[in-house]
């Protein structure tokens, strides 16, 4: 059904010169009832006075004085709202309306979205940002979204979209209010916008008739001069307007401008006959409802009376002024010209009709006064806030990419370097990008000294890679400095200084990596002549928050960068879209992205944690959830310690406990694997020559056995005890106590092949019986070693972290990894080994003992790390643009291979038995939700981690549940780790409220594709 209509709005399009125009709706209305019982209650005055809508400013008291007073003795047809906030403004038109005979049409500017005008709403990109889109959909739904807000807010004509084709890179007022430069892509995103907020609702206007892009004056200010001829008019300015009519449209907007070869004349467009009654109600049947732009701009009210310029605007053709400045003269000027028949009373009231019509269309006819109970929340929906992020992830756009260096590769550049170039206030961009690689961080603002430039371009010097990424720059032209002193800053258009080019200048010279991020007008690349010289350039028209952090991800891979250049700039002409492949890392989002609600999701989980820690259940945890590979929820709460004195945050590492085997052993195990270089069924005696397996009672322990627990190995044993008995553990180092066990403990270097042989001794267990055991994990670094020839350390952290972009994943961290105490979370106070609190060691005594040179223990990390490499199962062996091992190899690890012994394990993942699903959450493990082919495992300390590749959900909680005693019963109680974790899978299965998806309308309804080239 929606290909056919597809095809038919797209034939539509291509014959429309010759069809019939689309009538707007409200039309129908014209003569209904109560239209016809409105009209005749009116005196003649009340009419003109319907349209006339005056300004509604709270910031001025004196207009909302004034409106008040037009509406009870003028009876004007509505009011226009300017800069407000939500409950503000409902509780003003509320009493305007109680005010006034007739209800009345309230308007906003809200081009890109009611955040244009009230303070309290997420703002939507400028329509320019807009004209990187090529999908016109989401304008669309853009426009379904105002409509539903607007309507909430008591509000019923939205005075956009802008569809003036702005070519002239030094419009002081159009620019980023506009699509771009196509006149038939400003077409068909202008009909988007329209058709998605009239099928929500409410009433728009396509502006500025007959074309504002393509001047150097600001109508506000004068009367722009617009000197082309028709053939020009026609191609470029009069098209989209003239495709916008032939697809019905509610309204349009008459600007003030002086347009010779339409009008014959010096008159403005908004007061020319020719102009909307010759051209566009008769040679182009136009039905619907002509606006003029405010009447108080300098570009009418510069030459003319308000009287006198009202008169001449009915005269003209509009049905609504706006902003009169004196509307009681102005009802007076044109009643007088009514009654001297310059004016006929049939124009007034198919005028009136129209503005009453309008009314019933938007409910009017049924008032109720606005809530304004939550009314900030319902209007700053979660669709809405997924609609703007969607909006402006797809609006970004590459402009180059030499050797497709984006998205940047893992591991390939040893030292990277961000610099913002801001006069403003940046870091969301550094904030995101450091989750993906460890950057230094440097700031310029470029209307600083040069000293302070050269002296940042001369520290670059030592980095691999160099991302620039830059904004605060203006968003509308200016009066440019110009000079030739060297030590001059001068300040170009849109605020692009002499500064930042040196800087740039210098930059892409002394540096073959560099990576550009441009967040403005696209026509700040103008006076960017360095940038042709960068390896990459992804620009942004937005610069939010959120399209910085968007933008990071973007460079690191989230997702696809596919958006088009709107307008021709110096270095870059029109629709240049030099594509990114993207979908290789986490994107970070919101949860109604994946289909959960992401309040719930956020207050439950806050609800659960606070609660166990108020409990004593841990001191401080961290959370990753994901889904589809979209991290939705990443947060750090609590303290290192019960005495609240280090807050956990985001980067702070975490001891792995037995996640160690699956995050370490495991992706080892898998990658060798698929190498070829170990083989499941060969006895582990194989891979430990030197150590006399193969005589002992465990020479025909497989690989597959062992890492199943299935092959009889002893749950645990206390090595430490026997090493302190043997003398193999001191407590000051030497040259051959040199393996560190903690802050004032080294065992000899003996100590591992100690540790081996006694694995080695130790009598076997009940055969083919499920019994849990680290000590096959302890033996498994020197395997990897013996396989590898490389350090087990090493080699995961060179082939496994490393390559993940791990960054906060590593063994042994205060003495190998580097990390300050205050990054590492404490475990345990030791009162029988280590007589001390472990910490920055880890906290497992058979891994400690060994100085953490084992995979039953001893891996920290934080949260995300470990989430990454999950998602690398899920995605059977890529992640980042890196091979791991193929699909068949993942397969081959998380299949059930004993299940006729009641083992339910895989290779080295847990797994859920079938009995789990009937249980409830404080007797299940893991969730009950989890699908058979879910894994993962647990920690002792108090972390846990499981995905499930039935709903590509990955939830990993890290706590350090054992500080200060493992003898903590409210951790196991509060259940906190399977409850979020249930929680997560209730949600799914939940999905989203009505409210927080964008309702559409039958496909027929939708905006139509109306060109094809």
């Amino acid at each position: 059904m929606k290909r056919l209509f597809l095809f038919f709005a797209f034939m539509m399009g291509l014959f429309s010169v010759n069809a019939q125009n689309k009538d707007p709706e409200f039309v129908q209305y014209m003569h209904s009832p109560w239209v016809d019982s409105v009209f005749n209650s009116l005196s003649l005055k009340e009419q003109i006075g319907q349209m006339i809508f005056v300004e509604l400013r709270p910031s001025n008291p004196s207009t909302i004085v004034k409106a008040l007073d037009d509406a009870q003795n003028l009876g004007v047809g509505g009011a226009v709202l300017f800069k407000s906030t939500l409950p503000e403004a409902a509780a003003l038109t509320n009493g305007l309306q109680q005010a006034s005979k007739t209800p009345m049409l309230i308007a906003i500017d809200g081009e890109w979205g009611l955040g244009m005008r009230l303070d309290d709403v997420a703002s939507f990109p400028y329509q320019m940002a807009l004209g990187s889109l090529k999908d016109n959909d989401l304008i669309y739904k853009m426009g379904l979204e105002v409509a539903r807000q607007a309507k909430r807010a008591g509000l019923h004509i939205n005075l956009a979209p802008t569809v003036d084709v702005n070519n002239n890179a030094l419009n002081p007022v159009i620019g980023y209010r506009s699509f771009g430069e196509d006149p038939k892509d400003v077409a068909a995103k202008g009909l988007a916008y329209i058709k998605g907020m009239e099928d929500g609702g409410i009433i728009c206007t396509a502006k500025h008739f007959p074309g504002h892009g393509d001047t150097e004056v600001d109508s506000h200010a004068d009367l722009p001069l617009i000197s082309h001829d028709m053939d020009r008019l026609n191609a470029v300015e009069l098209a989209p307007f003239k495709t916008l009519i032939e697809n019905g449209a509610t309204g349009i907007m008459s600007a003030h401008l002086n347009v010779p070869a339409l009008t014959g004349n010096s008159l403005p467009t908004s007061l020319s006959p020719k102009a909307l009654k010759e051209l566009v109600r008769d040679q182009w049947g136009y039905k619907g409802l002509i606006f003029t732009d405010g009447m108080e701009m300098q570009g009418i009210s510069k030459y003319y009376t308000p009287g006198e310029a009202a008169r001449m605007a009915v005269e003209a053709g509009n049905d609504i002024l706006e902003l009169v400045r004196d509307p009681k003269e102005a009802v007076d000027s044109i009643y007088a010209a009514v009654q001297k028949g310059q004016i006929s009373k049939a124009q007034i009231e198919e005028s009136v009709r129209r503005i009453l019509a309008i009314k019933y269309y938007v409910g009017l006819n049924k008032f109720k006064p606005t809530s304004t109970w939550n009314i900030v929340s319902d209007v700053n929906s979660p669709a809405s806030q997924l609609l703007i992020r969607q909006m402006t992830q797809k609006t970004l756009t590459g402009l180059q990419n030499e050797g497709n260096i984006l998205p940047l590769a893992t591991g390939k550049y040893n030292k990277i370097a961000v610099v913002s170039l801001r006069s403003d206030n940046g870091g969301a961009f550094y904030n995101r990008f450091k989750k993906y690689f460890k950057a230094d961080y440097y700031t310029y603002d470029f209307k600083n000294s040069l000293t302070k430039a050269d002296d940042i371009l001369d520290s670059l010097k030592k980095y691999d890679l160099v991302i620039a990424e830059m904004g605060g720059f203006s968003t509308r032209p200016g009066k440019a400095q110009s000079g030739d002193d060297p030590k001059q800053n001068y300040v170009l258009e849109y605020g692009v200084t002499t500064n930042l080019q040196h800087f740039l200048d210098r930059l892409t010279k002394e540096h073959d990596n560099t990576v550009l991020a441009v967040f403005g007008m696209p026509y700040v690349m103008n006076y960017l002549p360095a940038i042709k010289d960068a390896t990459a350039v992804v620009f942004s028209q937005g610069n939010s928050s959120l399209a910085q952090d968007l933008m990071a991800q973007a460079i690191a891979g989230a997702f696809d960068v596919d958006g088009k250049l709107p307008v021709n700039t110096t270095p870059y002409p029109i629709n240049t879209s030099v594509g990114i492949k993207g979908g290789i890392r986490f994107a970070f989002t919101i949860g109604e992205e994946v289909g959960i609600n992401s309040a719930k999701l956020e207050h439950m989980v806050d609800s659960i944690v606070y609660g166990s820690i108020r409990n004593g259940a841990f001191p401080g945890c961290q959370i990753v959830i994901a889904k589809d590979q979209k991290v939705i929820l990443e947060r750090s709460y609590g303290y290192h310690t019960f005495t609240g004195q280090e807050p956990v945050k985001d980067e702070d590492l975490f001891d792995m406990a037995s996640n160690t085997k699956v995050c370490a052993a495991l992706p080892a195990y898998m990658e060798l694997y698929d190498q070829g270089k170990i083989d499941l069924d060969t006895p582990i005696s194989e891979y430990l020559p030197g150590l006399k397996f193969e005589k002992s009672n465990k020479k025909d322990v497989t690989l597959r056995s062992q890492l199943s627990h299935i092959a009889g190995f002893q749950p645990y044993y206390p090595f430490w005890s026997d090493a302190m008995k043997k003398g193999l553990i001191r407590n000051k180092p030497s040259k051959k106590f040199n393996v560190q066990i903690d802050q004032n403990l080294w065992a000899s270097e003996k100590i591992y092949d100690f540790v081996y042989k006694k694995i080695r001794d130790l009598p076997l267990t009940e055969p083919n019986k499920m019994k849990y055991s680290c000590l096959g994990f302890v033996l498994a670094p020197r395997i990897i070693q013996n396989v590898t020839g490389e350090n087990f350390h090493d080699f995961v952290d060179e082939n496994v972290y490393g390559r993940l972009g791990a960054l906060y994943t590593t063994f042994n961290p205060l003495t190998r990894g580097g990390y300050p105490l205050s990054q590492i979370m404490p475990t345990e106070y030791d009162n029988a080994f280590r007589k001390s609190l472990v910490h920055g060691f880890v906290h497992d005594e058979a891994s400690a003992v060994v100085g953490g040179y084992s995979s039953n223990a001893g891996l920290f990390s934080n949260a995300l790390g470990i989430a990454e490499l999950f998602q690398m199962y899920l995605n059977k062996g890529t992640y980042g643009g890196q091979y791991f091992f193929s699909p068949e190899t993942f397969d081959t690890f998380n299949t059930q291979y004993y299940l006729q012994y009641n083992n339910y394990r895989a290779i080295g993942f847990e797994k859920a038995t079938p009995a789990n699903k009937d249980r409830k959450v404080e007797d299940a493990w893991p969730a009950p939700s989890c699908s058979p082919e879910a894994f993962g495992h647990s920690g002792f300390t108090g972390t846990y981690a499981w995905a499930d590749p039935a709903n590509g959900l990955i939830y990993v909680f890290l706590s350090n549940r054992v500080y200060p005693t493992r003898n903590n019963k409210a951790f196991d109680k509060m259940q906190a780790r399977v409850g979020i974790h249930e929680l997560a899978y209730q949600l799914i299965k939940e999905g989203l409220p009505k409210e927080a998806t964008i309702q559409e309308k039958q496909p027929e309804t939708k905006a139509p594709a109306l060109f094809a080239d």
